[in-house]
């Protein structure tokens, strides 16, 4: 029964979805930012959306293979997109491609959105290759926003059920059998003049992206 409310919450949130994504955008380019890319990369998108992670890359003139996943059918398929293999799935029940198939998936603000985090990156895991790359991205919890907002008993309009701060990413991630390499800032909004502005700086920031690797080297200083 709570599955279904997900979905259903989400369908009802797919349709107020715009054709542009700014807060999106700015989110995959930080996490760009960390990845390492080789001449062969195969990549998923986990809540892709509309697939803009395909678009940057390509931009970008990175070569990829590009498939991506989401909960909303009608915004995930979109036609006239070959070159997107999409799939329609809830990844609360798996992710349903193949053990190693991947050098690196991108997981953005959707953990914060699942019943079972360790899960989903105990399957992240099990699709990646050996020594392939994880980028996440979650709400930052001490936001001026998130502080706000909690500080004065608003209303979660997200659906974020919950929140993650760097000790607890860290612990999360090393449960899942992840080694952290890295992590930044994505973006900070500012309200008097509507306008977002990019931060590294991550106690700053919206969101903060994490890059990790499946593989057992020693944890390299960030």
């Amino acid at each position: 029964m709570g599955l279904d409310r997900i979905r259903d919450f989400y369908d009802s949130r797919a349709k107020t979805y715009g054709p542009t994504d700014e807060e999106g955008i700015r989110r995959y380019r930080a996490a760009i930012s960390l990845a390492r890319f080789d001449t062969r990369n195969v990549v998923l998108d986990i809540g892709c959306k509309l697939g803009l992670l395909h678009d940057l890359l390509t931009q970008g003139k990175i070569s990829h293979d590009y498939f991506g996943i989401d909960l909303v059918f009608a915004v995930s398929v979109q036609p006239g997109n070959s070159s997107k293999r999409l799939v329609q799935a809830n990844v609360s029940e798996g992710v349903p491609f193949k053990a190693g198939q991947f050098t690196h998936v991108f997981c953005l603000e959707l953990l914060e959105h699942i019943p079972s985090p360790l899960l989903l990156l105990e399957e992240i895991y099990r699709v990646l290759k050996p020594g392939g790359q994880l980028i996440l991205s979650v709400p930052n919890p001490y936001y001026w926003a998130e502080l706000y907002g909690n500080l004065r008993g608003m209303e979660d309009t997200e659906g974020h059920i919950s929140s993650f701060s760097p000790q607890n990413m860290q612990r999360l991630l090393g449960f899942a059998s992840f080694e952290a390499r890295a992590r930044r800032g994505t973006y900070v909004y500012l309200p008097f003049f509507h306008s977002f502005v990019d931060v590294r700086i991550w106690p700053f920031a919206r969101s903060v992206v994490y890059l990790a690797t499946r593989n057992s080297e020693a944890l390299a200083p960030t």
